[in-house]
């Protein structure tokens, strides 16, 4: 049906051989153009006089976001990447949410329609295997005592352009890909919640313990990992 539904596989990671191919699904998608910067001149007056807009006058750039469901099998996280994924196509963000209540999400965004970035870098993700199942599952992190209740993972990489003297994007480059994951987890014993970073990860932030009124105490924690980047 025309205009109804997840319809545009942006980063095609559902295409043929791609990652998600028989184990993910396209449950949402997004592309919105550039927007203009505006520059005023004013007169005595201080009302505008002139106006210019500058940036992508072409329309030829875009912000763009997939969101993926994973329905089945596994998906080895290092099989996805971040930055230039080829022609026209970057990815700057790769969102992974899991939770005790839903199907594994994943969420890239970046940008469409750029010319060759000034070094093609790319990042493989860390190895870790998310379930095509219905639970919180660990990213970056381990779980001694307690459940485990949800588990995020991000990973980004910085975008940076060179405008021209009229403002209008000539280059184009990727760089400082960091990974990071936050771990929920809740005691079910007279033993409180215990998280520690993963092998590879660094504590970013410590157990924080939270104990409140007639209720379970919970426990998260906050690891980071610098990414390896590749230069073709």
């Amino acid at each position: 049906m025309a205009n109804f539904g997840a319809l545009t596989d942006h980063f095609e990671l559902t295409d043929a051989e791609a990652a998600l191919e028989t184990i993910g699904e396209l449950v949402a998608s997004n592309k919105t153009p550039v927007a203009q910067s505006r520059a005023d001149a004013a007169d005595e007056n201080g009302d505008v006089a002139d106006a210019a807009w500058h940036g992508n006058t072409e329309g030829e750039l875009y912000e763009a976001s997939c969101t993926y469901a994973i329905k089945s099998g596994t998906l080895d996280l290092s099989d996805l990447k971040l930055g230039q994924l080829s022609a026209g196509i970057v990815a700057l963000s790769i969102e992974v949410a899991t939770d005790n209540g839903a199907w594994p999400q994943v969420t890239v965004s970046g940008i469409l329609g750029s010319a060759a970035l000034e070094q093609v870098k790319t990042w493989d993700l860390p190895e870790i295997n998310v379930l095509g199942k219905k639970q919180a599952q660990l990213m970056g992190a381990t779980l001694t005592t307690g459940k485990l209740n949800s588990c995020s993972f991000s990973a980004s990489c910085d975008w940076a352009q060179q405008e021209d003297g009229e403002g209008e994007p000539v280059a184009y480059g990727v760089s400082g890909a960091v990974a990071s994951a936050t771990a929920t987890a809740v005691g079910v014993s007279d033993a409180a919640p215990v998280l520690a970073a993963a092998d590879g990860w660094t504590l970013s932030q410590d157990t924080n313990i939270d104990e409140p009124q007639a209720d379970w105490h919970t426990a998260n924690i906050t690891v980071e990992q610098v990414l390896t980047v590749a230069i073709a």
